[in-house]
C-alpha cells in the first residue's frame, strides 16, 4: 500500500496558499462537485466560518503528486465539537444549502484515503461528532460511515431527498419527450410556441449585477407573497453569491439569465457549471404574470445552454419526493445525512467498575 504523506492547513491564510493546487485536483477527479471547488469553499471560509471554529483540511501526497483532499473544519460549541465538510453547519437562515459533497481522493488512492480517514478522526480526541449533510450513497464517505464501529460510535441517518439529475438530449423535441408529468410536457410544447419569450444571458459584469439584483427582488417578492422572508434577504448570504457568482462569471461556469416576455422580465435563472453539469441552484419568478408555464419555460431555456455547452446532465439538485422537481425526472438517488456521536468511553468503563464492585460478593476480587 502506498505511504501517503500529509499536510493539515489550519486556517485561511494557509488555504489561500493552495488555491492553484486546489483547482487542478478538482479538475482531474471523475466526479467533481461545485461545492466542494474552491471558489465555494474560499468564499464560505472567508464568509462563515466562526473564530471559535478551526479549519482542519487534510491534503494527501504521494511523493509530489496530491491525491487527495478532505474538505474539513471543526465546529466548536460548548459541549461538541463537529467534525463537518466546510460550507455546512450555519444557521438555517443563512445557510448556503452544500449537497452532494465527499472526501476528494484520485480513484488509484481510495482505499489508502479511508484508512487515512479513520486515522485522523481516531487522533483527533477532542472531536466528539461526526456530521456529514446531504451527500450521496455511492460517496467515499458514505462507505467510510458504514464501516464505523458501532462499538465506539453511535450513528444516526436519515433520508433528506432524493437528488433529480435530468439527462440533457439532443434536441428540444427529445427533451420534451421525455419528461415524466404529461401537463409538463403540455406546458413545454406551449412555451416553445410562444415567440414572445425571449432569454438574456449575463457574460459581464454589469449585467450580472443588474440581472443579480432583478434575482434578489423577484425571489424575495416571492416568499413574501407566501408571508415568509426570502434567503436573498439575508446579508451574509447575499454577499456570499455575489462574491462566488462573480468568481464564476471570471471562470466562465455562472449561468445566469433573465427569462423575458415581450421585453419584461418574468424569471431570473441562477446556477453553476461544473465538470459536464449544469446545476439549478435558485430562480425567482414574476408572480404578478399571468402565464401558468414561465417556470418550464425558464427550465427548457436552462436546458437549452446545457445542449450548448456539451454538458451531459441539469441537476435540479435535491428535492422530496413530492417536489415539483419529481415532474421533470424520478429521483432515483437517495440524498442522506448522518450525525455520528461517539460514546463517553470514560464515563462507561467507570459506571461498569462501580456496578461490578456493587453486586460482587464478598471475599472475591
Amino acid at each position: 500500500m502506498t505511504a501517503l504523506t500529509s499536510i493539515s492547513i489550519n486556517n485561511i491564510n494557509e488555504l489561500t496558499l493552495f488555491e492553484k493546487q486546489w483547482e487542478a485536483f478538482n479538475s482531474k477527479l471523475v466526479v467533481s462537485n461545485l461545492c466542494t471547488s474552491w471558489p465555494w469553499v474560499i468564499t464560505w471560509c472567508q464568509l462563515y466560518l466562526q473564530p471559535k471554529d478551526q479549519l482542519s483540511i487534510q491534503l494527501y501526497f504521494d511523493a509530489e503528486q496530491l491525491v487527495a483532499i478532505f474538505p474539513f473544519y471543526i465546529k466548536n460549541n460548548v459541549l461538541k465539537k463537529e467534525l463537518r465538510f466546510i460550507a455546512t453547519g450555519e444557521a438555517e437562515a443563512i445557510e448556503v444549502c452544500s449537497e452532494f459533497q465527499d472526501i476528494m481522493v484520485l480513484p488509484k488512492y481510495e482505499t489508502s484515503a479511508l484508512i487515512k480517514l479513520t486515522d485522523f478522526v481516531l487522533k483527533n480526541k477532542a472531536i466528539n461528532y461526526l456530521c456529514f449533510d446531504n451527500y450521496l450513497p455511492d460517496s467515499n464517505i458514505s462507505l467510510w460511515l458504514s464501516r464505523l464501529n458501532s462499538h465506539q460510535w453511535q450513528k444516526n441517518t436519515v433520508l433528506m431527498g432524493k437528488r433529480y439529475l435530468v439527462d440533457v438530449y439532443a434536441n428540444t423535441t427529445e427533451q420534451i419527450a421525455n419528461i415524466r408529468s404529461k401537463s409538463i410536457r403540455r406546458h413545454a410544447r406551449r412555451s416553445i410556441e410562444c415567440v414572445d419569450f425571449s432569454v438574456e444571458l449575463v457574460a459581464d459584469i454589469k449585467g450580472f449585477n443588474l440581472t443579480f439584483k432583478e434575482l434578489i427582488g423577484l425571489h424575495n417578492d416571492a416568499w413574501a407573497f407566501k408571508g415568509k422572508p426570502g434567503v436573498f434577504t439575508q446579508k451574509q448570504f447575499v454577499t456570499f453569491h455575489n462574491t462566488y457568482a462573480e468568481s464564476l462569471l471570471n471562470r466562465g461556469k455562472l449561468v445566469l439569465f433573465s427569462l423575458q416576455y415581450k421585453k419584461k422580465t418574468v424569471a431570473v435563472f441562477y446556477g453553476f457549471i461544473e465538470q459536464n453539469i449544469l446545476y439549478y441552484y435558485q430562480s425567482g419568478i414574476d408572480k404578478g404574470c399571468t402565464l401558468p408555464f414561465v417556470g418550464v419555460a425558464m427550465h427548457l431555456a436552462a436546458l437549452e445552454i446545457a445542449r450548448n455547452y456539451n454538458l451531459s446532465h441539469y441537476d435540479l439538485m435535491k428535492g422530496s419526493e413530492y417536489s415539483y422537481k419529481n415532474k421533470y425526472q424520478y429521483g432515483s438517488t437517495e440524498v442522506l445525512s448522518t450525525v455520528v456521536r461517539k460514546f463517553p468511553f470514560s464515563l462507561l468503563f467507570n459506571m461498569k467498575l462501580w456496578f461490578a464492585k456493587l453486586i460482587r460478593p464478598q471475599g472475591t476480587l
